[in-house]
């Protein structure tokens, strides 16, 4: 007969007595062998714990680290996961085989930059009670963001992953000022309040890029 157990199918044997056996264990087929005298509650909690000792097993496994925002952060593995996510200072992600490809990195790694550059995004739209329409992203080496008020759009550099969060939270800053065509009196009092680094920022992002693309068309 067959137990489903948290999502996984497990093939159930019988015995008259003894402890209990695995029979096979793969991603394919599960089959273990149970005595009669165990109870279906001591049952279920030993099946998960085969559950848990698999999991631990793979995550061993498919650990490591990754290089995003100017630092290094722990990588670990979770099978259920369809989208990364950032929590406590580590990357959660499922690792399809034994390790993380280079192409597999750079989805991982642009799923995030969206999710900050959205985070960041909401804030400064919260802030302003304004709403940005759409927000895309394209390699850009000569502006960090670009503002296209005809289609609604700001349009943020791919390669924003390599600064630190708080540098991309004062380029989101910007790109949300500069959209919204804020005065600049009122752009001072808000970057003097929430970026205390911001000529610092300032001047990262004249030495990263070159002058404004051309294509920009704001008047700001």
């Amino acid at each position: 007969m067959l137990w489903n157990i948290d999502g996984q199918e497990i093939e159930i044997l019988t015995k008259a007595d003894g402890m209990i056996e695995v029979m096979h264990w793969s991603e394919s087929r599960k089959a273990v062998c149970l005595p009669a005298q165990l109870s279906r509650e001591e049952a279920v909690w030993s099946l998960r714990n085969l559950l848990e000792q698999e999991r631990e097993s793979k995550l061993e496994i498919k650990t490591g680290s990754m290089t995003l925002f100017d630092r290094v952060w722990p990588v670990r593995h979770d099978e259920r996961l369809h989208q990364p996510f950032m929590k406590n200072n580590i990357i959660y992600c499922n690792i399809k085989g034994r390790a993380i490809t280079t192409a597999a990195e750079n989805t991982i790694k642009a799923a995030l930059l969206s999710q900050w550059v959205m985070h960041y995004v909401g804030r400064w739209e919260e802030h302003f009670g304004k709403l940005i329409p759409q927000v895309t992203f394209r390699k850009n080496k000569k502006a960090a963001f670009t503002i296209h008020l005809a289609e609604g759009m700001i349009r943020f550099d791919k390669d924003l992953l390599r600064f630190q969060l708080p540098l991309i939270d004062y380029t989101v800053f910007l790109a949300i000022c500069e959209y919204l065509q804020a005065d600049l009196a009122t752009v001072a009092v808000v970057r003097d309040k929430y970026f205390p680094s911001a000529r610092l920022f300032d001047k990262i992002l004249t030495y990263e890029y070159d002058t404004r693309d051309q294509t920009n068309d704001s008047d700001y």
